[in-house]
């Protein structure tokens, strides 16, 4: 009901929003007991268990434009081992100048980074609670 009504409303009403013929579709199944294993309380909501306990591994099928690409967990559009060797020998070259130049950026942002949040715990108030859920916002 809520894909099939922002469909409409987004003007893909005949295209989106359904699981039938002729309909685009875009579709991931995870396997929720294995994302649950060993245990999870039966009062947890499920989408916290997938939030907080799912990995790439729980992805049991997935489906893009009506066509499945991987199911029980193995890819089917490609050969992954393939790939992976592709991968290991393009990580392996020297980088080109582009490349280098994109790497410095990236530390240089990094940086930034790091020097914006360094001592951000002695501006910000933490209490009632510990400074990644602290209900308090903003600097002191």
């Amino acid at each position: 009901m809520g894909t099939e009504t922002n469909a409409g409303l987004l003007g893909y009403g005949s295209e989106l929003g359904r699981l039938e013929p002729g309909r685009f579709a875009d579709l991931v199944l995870l396997d929720y007991e294995k994302m649950c294993f060993p245990f999870v309380d039966p009062s947890h909501d499920p989408i916290e268990v997938l939030l907080y306990r799912g990995k790439g591994s729980d992805v049991h099928t997935v489906m893009v434009g009506g066509r499945i690409v991987m199911e029980e967990g193995r890819v089917l559009t490609m050969d992954e081992e393939d790939l992976g060797k592709k991968l290991t020998d393009a990580a392996s070259r020297p980088r080109n100048k582009e490349e280098k130049a994109l790497s410095r950026a990236v530390d240089e942002l990094r940086a930034q980074v790091v020097r914006y949040y360094q001592d951000w715990t002695k501006k910000v108030g933490i209490e009632p609670y510990f400074s990644v859920n602290s209900r308090e916002d903003g600097e002191k």
